[in-house]
């Protein structure tokens, strides 16, 4: 078993081991002396603070930052061991919900939710249009949006931010808070969705701000943690 009892084995995709590092201009605040593990197929499921929502837990699960002390590995790799052209190959494995919009605003959003893909992938572009088509629909959209991430209706976003994130089966998927800004029952196609990728092996980090859907017994994940500063507990120490 992994720390505080998570799958560990060859199947772990991301662990932590004693990580710290510290706020900044993009993060409200650090983490400190954090060790995890997600297994292929689990669900990390982790109750934020609304005082401190932009944490640096996935720009560091994604190797976009090293941390002060500890190391993060992705499928067995420390990030700081990759060449530069290994790490962007990883990061093609990852699937990413961002606590902001993230879109590359020259670009209409249908071109920001291929991009990972194209630049990544050798299928062809009609390929990855249907598959990114279908998953639109799954969501109740007709269709993605071709305007400028700027005109994009509100209630469409975080449903676009799904498509892109599931795009081209990725081993890992880092949500930041993706129940924003939908309603109940879109939401519920979207833990539908989930516990598919979660059956073909994809692990979940889920960043959550509401403690109901952090208790909901639907959610099913592997694991619960909270947030206390820049500590991450889980759930069985949160309660002593």
């Amino acid at each position: 078993m992994g720390e505080h009892g998570t799958t560990g084995s060859d199947a772990a995709v991301l662990t932590f081991r004693g990580v710290t590092a510290a706020a900044d201009r993009d993060h409200d605040i650090g983490l400190t002396n954090v060790s995890c593990t997600v297994g292929a197929g689990e669900m990390m499921l982790v109750l934020a603070e609304a005082a401190h929502p932009r944490l640096p837990f996935a720009d560091l699960a994604e190797g976009l930052l090293a941390p002060e002390s500890g190391t993060v590995e992705f499928l067995g790799k420390d990030w700081t061991t990759l060449t530069p052209d290994q790490a962007v190959k990883a990061r093609a494995r990852i699937g990413r919900v961002f606590a902001g919009t993230a879109w590359v605003s020259n670009l209409d959003t249908d071109e920001n939710v291929l991009l990972r893909e194209r630049h990544h992938s050798r299928r062809p572009t009609s390929v990855l249009e249907a598959e990114a088509l279908a998953w639109a629909q799954k969501f109740g959209l007709d269709d993605l949006p071709r305007q400028r991430p700027a005109w994009v209706r509100r209630s469409e976003f975080m449903r676009t931010q799904w498509v892109r994130s599931v795009l081209g089966k990725p081993r890992l998927l880092l949500l930041e808070y993706p129940e924003t800004d939908v309603t109940r029952e879109e939401l519920q196609t979207w833990q539908n969705a989930l516990q598919q990728v979660r059956a073909d092996g994809t692990a979940i980090v889920w960043f959550t701000l509401d403690e109901g859907l952090w208790k909901d017994a639907v959610m099913q994940p592997a694991c619960r943690w909270r947030m206390r500063g820049p500590e991450l507990l889980p759930e069985e120490e949160t309660n002593r």
